[in-house]
């Protein structure tokens, strides 16, 4: 029933916030004298226009597509740009401003060989406009989606293998929200 639906979600929050409780007591910052200066913010990526970003996305595309004849088809390709500004500030006088900001160039291909069909990816990310170089970008994805032709499974077995850093990182985020020290503290790692 409706009452005891209501119940239950009472009881579940009431729990929940039990579980929540710090035991540590709160205290409010003053700041500190001095802050040092951190670099992320770009104004060279920040003054672009949405056409640049829309041409830098058209470019990668046509050379990853002629790259490779195998290469039938670029299923996702993205110039994302992102700011944030930061505040915090209280009633003791601390008063903090952080800007930020980051660009992601992103490529999906899809290539084919003797009936097979694979798909492979690359990205750059970053604020300095100089690491970002559209051809080896397109190489990346060329070389990653094409690399997979010819593969095939293996039986079922016990099996050494050597992981390449993006697979090594995929694994390790699967397992990253167990290495919180606060979950750690309240018993739950």
């Amino acid at each position: 029933t409706l009452f005891r639906s209501m119940v239950f979600l009472l009881d579940q929050a009431a729990q929940n916030c039990a579980v929540l409780e710090s035991e540590e007591e709160e205290t409010i910052y003053q700041g500190d004298t001095d802050y040092r200066t951190v670099s992320v913010f770009s104004d060279d990526i920040d003054a672009l226009a949405f056409d640049t970003f829309a041409q830098m996305g058209l470019d990668l595309e046509k050379k990853i597509l002629a790259a490779d004849t195998r290469i039938v088809a670029v299923d996702h390709c993205f110039v994302s740009y992102g700011s944030a500004v930061s505040q915090i500030q209280n009633t003791l006088g601390l008063h903090l401003l952080h800007a930020s900001n980051l660009m992601f160039v992103y490529a999906n291909a899809r290539c084919e060989e003797n009936d097979q069909v694979k798909t492979g990816d690359s990205y750059w990310f970053g604020r300095d406009l100089n690491t970002l170089d559209i051809s080896s970008l397109a190489a990346k994805v060329v070389a990653e989606t094409t690399g997979k032709l010819g593969a095939s499974p293996v039986p079922s077995g016990k099996y050494s293998i050597i992981l390449d850093a993006s697979a090594a990182a995929d694994l390790l985020s699967t397992f990253s929200e167990i290495f919180s020290a606060d979950l750690i503290q309240k018993g739950f790692s």
